[in-house]
């Protein structure tokens, strides 16, 4: 990169967390189309099936095994955009690098902001707040789902009292065993929880002795379904489905350098955004309260 004033040195790349919502334990699908930023349906198998044993040669009543606990076979998501912004004196950068270094940026930050909404779903909320009447859209609600809502089952013991990371991450598992047809699902842990568990890299993704995939979000905050943040050392670990990240082509605005500059103060402002979808396969959704001093006591 080349100034008007002076050398850079060459510095670390700057890089993402590892083993986070863009890891190889997702599915990230790079799309630049524009035909699913407005909206997207996703296939959603795992509870919709009824599951049956039946006799063959004889006249037992026969014995279900999973009953479907949603009959959906499509899911709705509505996409939303990720934004950086680069900021310099025109002094100080070449033209040539403007643009370049606002993609650098949303490389670098795309992850933490894509893990911020799955954990938290701040825009989601808003955008449900605005959805109105369910009987204006078909009689659906706001489709998009996240980990820190209602919507997840509390496998805590004794509701409100935290466990161990290790023992919470037992509870998960055995709880999306017990979920539908009892497909592989991705635990969603801080990077404090996941470092309690004692996860090891394989081929660039986190995975549980069973085979779950874990995500270590840089962007997920600890907070429980409610919305609300637990006390002390106490943070929320979650259990969903397989996870999948839809993102569009990152585009750079404005166009021309003159119309980035502001002559007032000699400033140039570069802007990068992106669609971004990210969900999850299946009506499994589970949480569990821990307790980090737990395992470090």
């Amino acid at each position: 990169m080349a100034t008007n004033n002076g050398m850079v040195t060459d510095l670390a790349a700057t890089e993402p967390s590892d083993f986070g919502v863009l890891s190889p334990a997702v599915q990230v699908v790079e799309d630049g189309s524009l035909n699913w930023s407005s909206g997207i349906d996703f296939p959603s198998v795992n509870c919709g099936t009824n599951i049956r044993l039946s006799a063959i040669c004889s006249a037992a009543s026969g014995v279900d095994v999973v009953e479907a606990e949603d009959g959906a076979l499509y899911r709705r998501y509505l996409p939303f955009a990720i934004e950086t912004t680069f900021k310099c004196s025109t002094f100080g950068i070449d033209a040539r690098d403007d643009w370049q270094i606002a993609r650098t940026f949303m490389e670098a930050a795309q992850q933490k902001a894509i893990e911020y909404e799955l954990w938290t779903g701040e825009l989601s909320k808003q955008q449900a707040a605005l959805w109105g009447d369910p009987a204006q859209h078909n009689g659906e609600s706001f489709p998009n789902r996240w980990l820190a809502s209602s919507g997840a089952k509390d496998v805590t013991p004794t509701p409100g009292t935290a466990v161990k990371a290790k023992f919470g991450l037992a509870l998960l598992e055995d709880a999306l065993g017990d979920c539908g047809a009892g497909i592989k699902g991705t635990i969603h842990a801080t990077r404090g929880v996941a470092s309690a568990l004692g996860l090891k890299d394989k081929n660039g993704a986190l995975r549980t002795t069973l085979g779950n995939s874990v995500i270590a979000g840089a962007g997920y905050d600890g907070r429980g379904p409610t919305g609300a943040q637990p006390p002390g050392t106490s943070v929320w670990l979650y259990a969903t489905g397989p996870v999948s990240v839809r993102l569009g082509d990152i585009v750079s605005t404005p166009d021309r350098r003159n119309q980035a500059v502001d002559i007032r103060n000699n400033a140039v402002q570069v802007y990068a955004s992106r669609p971004a979808a990210v969900t999850w396969d299946s009506c499994c959704h589970f949480a569990v309260l821990v307790d980090l001093s737990l395992d470090y006591s």
